[in-house]
């Protein structure tokens, strides 16, 4: 068994004895600190895919699947909890001539986040209110 599948045991578990308030799963992950997860990212059937790393390289993140999508950060803020984040950005161009089709701004609460912070892996997922759902996906 991988770390990954190791990790989803044990996610699985922990939403299996969530209360309903719950919002937020963690479990750390046993991955080198080198993980090439812009590869495996890619072969995910699920939509959005999101790769963040900070300037510095101490911190990176794929995030995957949406929960919950804003059109404004403002509106994100209002609803999310503290240990939850969004991702996305705003368009240089959508809703211009140049650009119809696309939005002037997406941002979405990911269904899956893997996160390094400096050389420490975790694996998180955010819970909407069909936890069934969740369970499922992760099968």
């Amino acid at each position: 068994m991988t770390a990954l599948q190791q990790a989803v045991e044990h996610l699985i578990a922990k939403i299996q004895q969530a209360k309903q308030t719950t919002h937020r799963v963690m479990v750390q992950l046993d991955l080198p600190i080198q993980a090439e997860l812009i590869d495996w990212m890619e072969n995910q059937p699920v939509f959005p895919k999101f790769y963040w790393q900070s300037r510095d390289g101490q911190e990176e993140v794929v995030a995957l699947g949406q929960v919950k999508t804003f059109t404004d950060p403002l509106a994100a803020e209002k609803v999310i909890h503290d240990d939850q984040r969004v991702w996305g950005g705003r368009s240089f161009d959508g809703r211009t001539d140049r650009n119809r089709r696309c939005l002037s701004a997406f941002f979405f609460l990911p269904q899956l986040e893997i996160m390094r912070h400096g050389q420490t892996w975790s694996v998180a997922i955010n819970l909407g209110d069909d936890y069934q759902k969740v369970l499922d996906g992760l099968a």
